[in-house]
């Protein structure tokens, strides 16, 4: 995506009256932004972990 169709995007967001949260940006966002809807929180976030090969920390503890 170019730069100007973010800032675009970034400008809508900016200006729109409406109590809208999320403004997709690229094909990526949109999948993303889809995966989350269809899966339970906990199913997303360990799918991320998947995926970027992160270690899921346990409830309550902090990252140093």
């Amino acid at each position: 995506m170019e730069p100007e169709e973010v800032a675009n995007v970034i400008w809508t967001a900016a200006t729109d009256e409406t109590t809208r949260l999320r403004y997709i940006s690229c094909d990526g966002a949109a999948v993303l932004s889809n995966r989350y809807l269809a899966e339970q929180d906990e199913a997303f976030v360990s799918g991320l972990h998947q995926q970027f090969g992160l270690q899921p920390q346990t409830t309550g503890e902090v990252s140093k």
